[in-house]
């Protein structure tokens, strides 16, 4: 794998090290503690909800799953050109 590498495939290389946490807010005020994919925002159980509430804050570390989306989706767009 190098830098010219897949985008999809530089993701889930670095996954493991730097995982992505659901950013559904819990019953109890506190971040739901699960972890999910590198371009998912919510785990199996947030993802569920209609409208769960949110938080944006990240953990030190932490994989920013909005911003690899929409870095996924600009590399896309331009290899369809």
């Amino acid at each position: 794998m190098t830098i010219d590498s897949d985008p999809r495939t530089l993701v889930k290389a670095v996954s493991p090290e730097y995982p992505a946490q659901c950013r559904a807010i819990q019953y109890d005020g506190e971040r739901c503690p699960t972890g999910c994919g590198p371009t998912d925002r919510f785990c199996a159980l947030h993802k569920t909800i209609s409208h769960p509430q949110v938080t944006d804050l990240l953990a030190p570390g932490e994989l920013d799953t909005a911003l690899i989306k929409q870095a996924l989706s600009a590399v896309e767009e331009v290899e369809t050109r």
